[in-house]
């Protein structure tokens, strides 16, 4: 489609009274255009290297590297993704530095690097994303409550204070960029969140194998009868005696203290897988 040209620009305001733009010498004429370039919108600049190019003056490389000229007509309804997606001109660059950052993480081939991402499948992944993100963050939040359950005295806990729906925040840093802060904390306790919920699986079979040997140990007969023997000045102790030290353990078992045993070994061992794969 041929490029829609703007209308002719009005006389040339530099000349002098009586003078016509075909008398104006060619150097005058080259300097009236110089002073005026800047002023220039783009399109006229386009139009004047294509002249320019046509009367041979200017290559046609400098023509067709100029900015081009929409071919979509002056009132002509905008594109459908106009009305969703913008990109101001002034933040191209950040835009550019963006994209490389998506195609370093997607470990795209070196081929690909530079091939334009068409945005209906760009606008598609975003979808998917953001309901997997929406699931994930609702899952992962219970993972604090149930710690926080679980060990009591919260030696490990969130990073931020900030418990809203990740949506929510998802939301707010494409209509409030300033928002950004707080999705970057939430998504930090979600890693946090999914290393803490590995370490506690991990934790549970440690920390019942520590349960059941310190269990063992705590009704071991011999230390038992070593415990006896100590509380009785080194006298060999009676079966009597063995018997009663036997019942103050099976009393002291409780329910409640054997749950507590078992869980603070979890614990502790879950603790230790959290920080190990932090270090790591």
């Amino acid at each position: 489609m041929a490029i829609r040209r703007p209308p002719n620009p009005p006389p040339t305001t530099g000349l002098v009274p009586g003078e016509q733009p075909e008398d104006v010498h060619p150097i005058r004429l080259a300097r009236i255009l110089a002073e005026k370039w800047a002023d220039l919108p783009d399109s006229t600049r386009q139009v004047v290297l294509e002249e320019l190019a046509d009367g041979g003056i200017v290559p046609e490389s400098a023509a067709s590297d100029a900015p081009k000229v929409s071919s979509q007509p002056s009132g002509a309804p905008a594109s459908k993704t106009s009305k969703y997606v913008k990109l101001d001109p002034e933040r191209e660059d950040v835009a550019d530095l963006k994209m490389a950052i998506i195609r370093s993480e997607l470990k795209m081939p070196p081929a690909a690097q530079n091939d334009p991402l068409d945005l209906v499948e760009v606008l598609g992944l975003l979808a998917a994303l953001t309901k997997h993100v929406g699931f994930l963050g609702d899952m992962l939040n219970t993972v604090w409550d149930a710690w926080q359950n679980l060990q009591g005295d919260k030696r490990i806990q969130p990073s931020s204070n900030i418990r809203r729906p990740i949506l929510e925040l998802l939301r707010e840093s494409l209509t409030r960029p300033e928002s950004a802060s707080a999705l970057a904390a939430a998504l930090r306790d979600q890693t946090s969140a999914t290393r803490l919920f590995i370490a506690i699986l991990s934790g549970l079979g440690q920390g019942s194998q520590a349960f059941s040997t310190s269990l063992s140990r705590y009704l071991d007969p011999d230390t038992v009868v070593q415990e006896v023997r100590k509380s009785r000045g080194g006298r060999p102790p009676s079966p009597e005696d063995l018997w009663n030290r036997y019942r103050q353990l099976g009393d002291s078992l409780t329910p409640n203290e054997i749950e507590h045993r078992l869980l603070q070994q979890v614990v502790d061992a879950a603790e230790t897988f959290y920080h190990a794969a932090q270090r790591g």
